[in-house]
């Protein structure tokens, strides 16, 4: 499990919203993945005395979707796992992160094994954070983007978007997707094998 959009990165610097994580997690023996980012994550602490384990990445893929940085990137995990035995990499579906993966991951070097992440959570963890027990004062709201955009008026009022044609546009845009069709494609293969 990795927490890694910006309400769960602000709540892995929350100790006691970790604990409940935790204590959760240990219910159904459930590791968790630090995704690292946010400073002073607690997930470490907060999983003292749950059985729960925590492994933490080391390199974020994909800050930009830049294909060249991507693969700076996967090359930096490489080093890192040279270095110390191992490196957890992690980054978002993005067709540019998609593509770097499928020529980087068939042509590892020979002294690199790819794993999964269950087989690192023997490797020793490192608390780097400090102590919090109250969630994190937000003294600045957040940007807003759209300050000082003005509103476009319409020159014709939009037609009304009927139901059928919302839940059509949103049966084609499944249809497409990437998941779908693996999906389908692994479908065929096992209904060939029986």
């Amino acid at each position: 499990m990795g927490l890694n959009n910006h309400m769960g990165s602000a709540m892995t610097s929350n100790l006691f919203g970790m604990e409940k994580v935790m204590q959760s997690l240990s219910r159904y023996n459930l590791y968790f993945l630090d995704s690292m980012t946010i400073g002073n994550s607690q997930a470490l602490r907060a999983s003292t005395g749950t059985g729960v384990k925590v492994i933490k990445r080391k390199v974020f893929l994909d800050d930009t979707q830049n294909e060249t940085d991507i693969r700076y990137q996967f090359n930096r995990a490489i080093q890192l796992a040279r270095r110390n035995g191992s490196a957890i990499a992690i980054g978002h579906p993005h067709p540019s992160t998609v593509r770097v993966l499928q020529q980087m991951i068939y042509n590892l070097p020979p002294d690199i094994t790819l794993v999964r992440p269950s087989s690192l959570l023997n490797e020793p963890q490192v608390d780097t954070s400090t102590p919090n027990t109250v969630p994190p004062k937000n003294t600045q709201p957040p940007r807003n983007p759209f300050r000082g955009v003005k509103l476009c008026k319409a020159k014709k009022p939009p037609e009304p978007v009927y139901a059928t044609r919302f839940f059509t546009v949103i049966g084609e845009s499944i249809s497409q997707s990437t998941l779908v069709k693996y999906y389908q494609h692994q479908w065929q293969v096992w209904d060939k094998k029986n």
